[in-house]
């Protein structure tokens, strides 16, 4: 009895793999290298998450400093421009307030006395307090939370995806180049 292989051509039954077990090889070739090199991506997700996220830094002392003529400013209603409107920080941080204005100035319950500083923390949640420092009234305090753990996913899908299918192509012609130099030496 005879049985045909891939490429169409007889075969001795036992003489060589068979369908299921060709079937079973080109699913291990395909899936460990898409395997491997999802996990490949998935790592530099973790390190990403965890070393550039603002949450895996240091908690720092940010400064925002009240400059001389604020008040006259916001009096006239102009405002000093190199104030800002907003400020971001990484949650557990700091914000230092100096006021070198004349006058004192207001942050949310804070009230900082002219030539003092305060130090303000902000654990919890993005907010805008009533501030004196602005002709609106308000400073926002945006706080930059660390992504969720699932964003490492993505480059998991992004690199192991394409890389693994050149991976797996790469492996698969080189077996194919090998069975075609085996049979080519077998013929001669």
């Amino acid at each position: 009895m005879v049985a045909g292989d891939f490429a169409g051509q007889a075969v001795a039954p036992g003489s060589g793999p068979s369908r299921s077990s060709r079937a079973i090889e080109e699913l291990k070739l395909w899936g460990g290298s898409l395997a491997f090199a999802s996990a490949i991506g998935w790592i530099l997700g973790i390190i990403w998450w965890g070393v550039l996220s603002p949450d895996a830094r240091q908690a720092v002392v940010d400064e925002l400093i009240i400059p001389p003529g604020t008040a006259a400013a916001i009096e006239r209603g102009t405002g000093i421009a190199f104030v800002p409107g907003q400020v971001s920080l990484s949650p557990g941080s700091r914000l230092l307030v100096i006021n070198n204005d004349s006058v004192q100035h207001t942050i949310g319950e804070y009230v900082i006395p002219p030539g003092a500083t305060a130090e303000l923390s902000f654990d919890e949640e993005s907010e805008t307090f009533a501030c004196t420092i602005h002709p609106s009234g308000f400073l926002g305090v945006n706080l930059r939370e660390r992504p969720h753990f699932a964003t490492t996913l993505v480059p998991a899908a992004f690199i192991g995806i394409p890389s693994g299918l050149t991976i797996g192509a790469g492996i698969w012609i080189g077996r194919r180049l090998k069975v075609e130099e085996e049979e080519t030496t077998e013929a001669s």
